[in-house]
């Protein structure tokens, strides 16, 4: 099960650069972030992980929807989470994950 309004808020923040920007080099609130922790919420608490894992697509989910979310994890795969936030930032496979990320909440949200 995939919890889709969950879901479409980690998408909006893993495609916003500007948001990126302003909560991965952030020291004090009221909005931090990071990489790592937009990854966790986009996969992992929402059950995306466990969806892509079984290779199911939910009924929640058009088809379209769904090759476009193991786009975006694939591109998530490709990024060191290790590298400082502003090496992330000017990582160009950024661009690529907020494509990805972008093109998944158009889908959804098209529904």
């Amino acid at each position: 099960m995939i919890a889709i309004d969950r879901l479409v808020l980690a998408l909006r923040e893993l495609s916003d650069e500007v948001f990126q920007r302003k909560a991965w080099l952030a020291s004090s609130g009221p909005v931090v972030s990071s990489f790592a922790e937009q990854v966790s919420q986009t996969f992992d608490d929402t059950g995306l992980a466990d969806v892509l894992d079984s290779q199911q697509r939910p009924s929640a989910l058009s088809e379209e929807a769904y090759s476009a979310l193991k786009q975006l994890d694939r591109a998530v795969k490709e990024i060191d989470q290790s590298k400082p936030p502003q090496d992330l930032l000017r990582d160009p496979r950024m661009k690529q994950v907020r494509f990805c990320a972008r093109r998944v909440l158009e889908l959804i949200e098209s529904k």
